[in-house]
């Protein structure tokens, strides 16, 4: 087992949690617990949950929920059903790998061979984690951030921008000529009751066939250009005053009625302050990708391991060539010198 495996057991234990709390089997939180037919062991002082002997403390769940998704870690703080599958799966085996232990397996050299490699692989992840924190510099990313943007002022320019709501009347290209044309009477029917005064809204939810924006009574927010099928985007950019309507739009999808919600917004270049946020990010990103590189590069330049290549292709039972074992990889085209 790998620490991948081990934290993917434990995201099984909350997935299962999951899926049955969605399914309706899990008893609501507020719901008495049924009655307990065995006595329940008594807890010994600092644990929070126990089985016999075995025992689980504070800091193991918090580590546990660190190891979940999210949305997993949610459903454990916010349900008690999923909470007791937590804990069961735990105690299950913190309470098997001593019966292991008691065993002897933890002396078999394959599996102490499998546990060392597990440590190493977490000891290293801490000590990378430790040295970005230590090497993080907030002037530094600040820095990189204004540069970005100052070298690159064409990423922060803003295009229009439109906002509308529309209704759609599907159809395919496969539908037949009477089918389309079914579907452009439908559209037009619902173009002459908005023209009449109806609300676009209610009409959008009641007939769009768009479920992504009927439950928004047809609102599609603001979007830019390139963002939505041409036939599409001419009609919302074409529009001119608020609570114009764009009649009839054919595209691939069906037939379209659109209506202008707010006036186009120009295009404009946005300010530092408005990408601050995400440039200081994305230069953090790299500055602890170069503290991961540094980490690493010493044993990584050419030379620095030493292998038995003829007894590691007899171990791995491996078809390669020796020759080209560790051997540093042709430079690509362009590529920067290593430093």
């Amino acid at each position: 087992m790998n620490s991948t495996h081990f934290k993917k057991t434990i995201a099984c234990t909350a997935t299962f949690c999951a899926l049955a709390l969605m399914a309706g089997n899990a008893p609501a939180a507020d719901e008495p617990a049924p009655a307990q037919e065995k006595s329940v062991t008594a807890i010994v002082p600092g644990a929070l949950a126990q089985y016999g002997n075995t025992a689980i403390d504070a800091t193991e769940i918090r580590t546990a929920l660190t190891m979940l998704e999210p949305r997993f870690a949610d459903a454990v703080k916010r349900s008690t059903f999923s909470a007791s599958n937590l804990i069961t799966d735990l105690l299950l085996r913190k309470s098997g790998a001593a019966q292991a232990r008691a065993a002897g397996l933890d002396k078999d050299p394959e599996i102490a061979a499998r546990l060392a490699q597990i440590i190493d692989a977490e000891l290293f992840n801490a000590y990378v984690e430790r040295e970005a924190r230590a090497a993080s510099d907030p002037e530094l990313a600040e820095k990189l951030a204004r540069e970005e943007y100052r070298a690159f002022p064409e990423r922060f320019r803003q295009g229009e921008q439109a906002h509308v709501r529309h209704i759609l009347v599907k159809t395919c290209e496969c539908a037949g000529e009477q089918a389309k044309e079914q579907a452009r009477a439908k559209a037009e029917a619902i173009l002459a009751r908005l023209e009449k005064g109806e609300s676009f809204a209610e009409l959008a939810t009641a007939e769009s066939d768009d479920p992504g924006s009927a439950s928004r009574g047809g609102d599609l927010g603001f979007f830019g250009r390139g963002k939505t099928v041409k036939p599409f985007e001419d009609a919302a950019f074409a529009l001119k005053k608020p609570g114009q309507l764009s009649g009839i739009v054919e595209t691939q999808f069906g037939f379209h009625i659109l209506r202008l919600e707010e006036p186009i917004k120009t295009g404009r270049q946005q300010s530092f302050d408005e990408v601050r946020d995400s440039l200081v990010a994305s230069a953090r990103v790299r500055l602890d990708a170069e503290t991961r590189r540094k980490i690493g590069a010493p044993v990584r330049e050419p030379g620095a391991i030493a292998v038995d290549a003829a007894a590691l292709r007899e171990a791995l039972d491996a078809s390669w060539d020796a020759d080209t074992l560790l051997q540093p990889a042709p430079p690509q085209p362009g590529a920067p010198a290593r430093d």
